[in-house]
């Protein structure tokens, strides 16, 4: 709940910030990006709890699929703001957005006691960190996946404003982009839950052509149907 809030909050807070403020920006997205980045290691967390290990690609990716659903009908809500004057205003209805689904979970999921409850919180990410020094296998995975993950929301957080310069798109392309990339991703996130948990199942990439703005379009699209498994698994 706690992190969750620290994203809310610094979105909605940005509806406040006047031209030049730009720091001020920078320092509230960064809260809010940490904020929801770690309130997702809790949410995966959960699976433990609500499926046996078999089932956790399918439900990790049902709930991100639904996720992007909601990243869809968010788009679609609040695209009369998306405009020079209006733009604000949709730091504060998303911000109101995301508390209001995320509110189900803060009430009715509760963490379950285990053996390791009792031990205090530094005690345990102690004994973790020890195993990842002591486990080579697991220290190559975490370094390689914060290598990947972080390029992963560089890419992510930097396409819009690569749209507006490099191919002068305005804010109505933009979001309509933005809806676009919402169903693949929907797409991305089913169909590779399914995957992840059927291993033996086919999967082959999609190519790549030269640097043209529908081809930034099209390559946009299919990226956001592969892209899904980073978070599922």
């Amino acid at each position: 709940i706690a992190f969750s809030m620290l994203s809310i909050i610094p979105t909605g807070l940005l509806f406040f910030l006047n031209v030049g403020e730009a720091w001020k920006g920078s320092i509230l997205y960064l809260l809010a990006f940490i904020g929801f980045s770690i309130a997702n290691i809790f949410y995966n967390g959960f699976l433990l709890s609500l499926t046996r290990k078999s089932h956790f690609g399918r439900i990790s990716g049902a709930g991100w699929g639904i996720g992007y659903l909601g990243g869809l009908a968010c788009l679609l809500l609040f695209r009369p703001w998306m405009n020079d004057e209006g733009i604000r205003t949709t730091f504060l209805l998303t911000a109101g957005f995301f508390l209001i689904f995320a509110l189900p979970s803060f009430i009715t999921m509760k963490q379950e006691k285990t053996a390791h409850s009792n031990r205090s919180h530094p005690t345990r990410v102690g004994t973790s960190l020890l195993k990842c020094f002591r486990d080579p296998n697991l220290r190559r995975f975490l370094i390689a996946f914060f290598f990947y993950n972080e390029a992963l929301a560089t890419v992510i957080s930097y396409a819009s404003l690569f749209a507006q310069d490099v191919y002068h798109m305005n804010i109505t392309d933009i979001s309509t982009y933005l809806i676009m990339l919402q169903v693949t991703s929907f797409i991305g996130a089913a169909a590779s839950g399914f995957l992840v948990s059927n291993p033996s199942a086919p999967t082959n990439a999609p190519p790549r052509e030269d640097n043209e703005p529908v081809i930034f379009l099209y390559n946009g699209l299919l990226s956001c149907i592969v892209t899904p498994p980073a978070r599922i698994s």
